[in-house]
């Protein structure tokens, strides 16, 4: 008897029931531990014949066919279990969350949006011009057709040429130059300022300009240009000189830049540079002889 009542008093571990219910999650579970138990357990002093016969009746319950059997453990004595205690760093998150303000994102600078409102602007102006520039363009070439003006030397005259003994020439040239406008709704205006040249290889022989005058729509006009100077060649270069005088050919180039203003209709555009270049070979640069010209080119450039 005595030792029927240690087993008795000796606290049981665990009882396994077999339920027909599925297995409750851990949230019912926990309500379910916070409310009174269903079962009140026996108290120690209770006959042992009682508990043998909950058993009994317990274990004499069939699962149903279509769940399988279910043990969940249960600690008689135990205290129902509390709420898992949350991670110190998450409720250190939280309370942060809970007491610092929410932070907002900051609105845009005003002074980007500007600069960018200004910067499509400009861009905006810049477009609108160029195309107002070839529009203009266009119209203009279309109304007034505008042709390359045409220049040529004609004859080349020396009136002196002398070397002395230093290897240095003296010349004076009369060019015969025409000038041919063929456009018919644009005049010409040759401006003070021009410089002409006449040229040896790389050496500059003479110099001179070229007179102002106006030539009107479809004119060609014929000038005399007077170029003086002198310049030291050099033996060499002298010697070729006189070679080349012998074979009847001496390579000539005469330069010019002239200023123009540029009449279109009644309107005068601003100041532009002409600038032309001519290739020459002439037989001789004898004053007592006559002097041939055997080819003539010249080269037209709009300077701006």
């Amino acid at each position: 008897m005595v030792e029927s009542l240690k087993s008795l008093n000796d606290p049981p571990t665990s009882i396994y029931f077999v339920s027909d219910t599925p297995k409750p999650s851990q949230k019912s579970r926990l309500h379910a531990h916070k409310g009174p138990p269903h079962h009140p357990i026996p108290s120690l002093k209770a006959n042992g014949a009682n508990l043998k016969r909950r058993l009994q009746e317990h274990s004499l319950k069939v699962p149903s066919m279509a769940e399988p059997h279910r043990v969940h453990p249960v600690d008689v004595e135990s205290p129902p279990p509390s709420a898992p205690e949350a991670p110190p760093s998450l409720l250190q998150q939280e309370k942060a969350g809970a007491t610092a303000p929410a932070a907002h994102s900051r609105p845009p600078r005003k002074r980007r949006s500007r600069c960018c409102t200004c910067l499509c602007w400009s861009l905006l102006a810049i477009v609108i011009l160029i195309v107002v520039i070839a529009v203009a363009a266009g119209v203009l070439y279309l109304v007034f057709r505008p042709k390359i003006p045409k220049y040529s030397v004609d004859r080349l005259a020396v009136s002196s040429f002398a070397v002395d003994d230093n290897a240095t020439v003296a010349v004076t040239f009369n060019v015969t130059v025409t000038a041919r406008n063929p456009n018919r709704r644009i005049g010409i205006y040759y401006q003070g300022g021009s410089d002409l040249s006449a040229w040896y290889t790389d050496e500059r022989l003479c110099t001179g300009s070229f007179p102002a005058f106006y030539q009107g729509h479809r004119n060609t006009t014929v000038l005399h240009v007077l170029l003086a100077g002198e310049a030291k060649i050099g033996s060499e270069l002298l010697t070729e000189l006189l070679q080349q005088q012998q074979t009847g050919t001496i390579p000539l180039a005469v330069r010019g830049v002239v200023p123009v203003r540029v009449k279109l209709g009644k309107l005068k555009l601003w100041k532009v540079r002409f600038k032309v270049r001519c290739s020459l070979v002439v037989n001789s640069l004898s004053a007592s002889g006559d002097v041939s010209i055997r080819s003539s080119s010249c080269k037209f450039k709009l300077k701006l």
